[in-house]
Formats: C-alpha cells, structure tokens, sequence
C-alpha cells in the first residue's frame, strides 16, 4: 500500500524521493518548503510522521522497477 499512497507525489513532475519524505515525515528545511510549495503540496507537510526512510526507499524501488518493466 506505501507505494501507491507515494506515488500520487511523484505524478506531475519529477521530484526528488528525499525531499518527498522529508515533506512528509515534516522536515521543514527551504528546500523542502519550496518544493512542497511550487508542487502544491504543502498541505502534505507532516501527512506521515512515522515513515521509516528505509520503507520509503523500498517503495521508490518497487515503483522504480514496475516502471522500468512496463517499457
């Protein structure tokens, strides 16, 4: 299920995987606020507190590969 909820960051631009998790997990650096905000999704800021960096990268790998083998 974490790959598909990761997924709708991802689907108008490209976007940089930390700086997803940073914005949801709530990490308020400049650049994150400044992605979040030129993405419109700064409503995102803190969605998911507790998500494991490690998960995270496991979902962009799963995603990544489903990509690659749908082409």
């Amino acid at each position: 299920m974490l790959p598909e909820f990761i997924i709708q960051f991802f689907e108008d631009q490209p976007r940089r995987p930390l700086a997803v998790h940073g914005l949801l997990t709530g990490k308020k650096t400049i650049s994150n606020l400044f992605a979040a905000l030129l993405h419109q999704q700064l409503d995102a800021l803190l969605l998911y507190p507790t998500l494991d960096r490690d998960q995270f990268q496991a979902a962009i790998k799963q995603l990544t590969q489903k990509v690659a083998r749908s082409h």
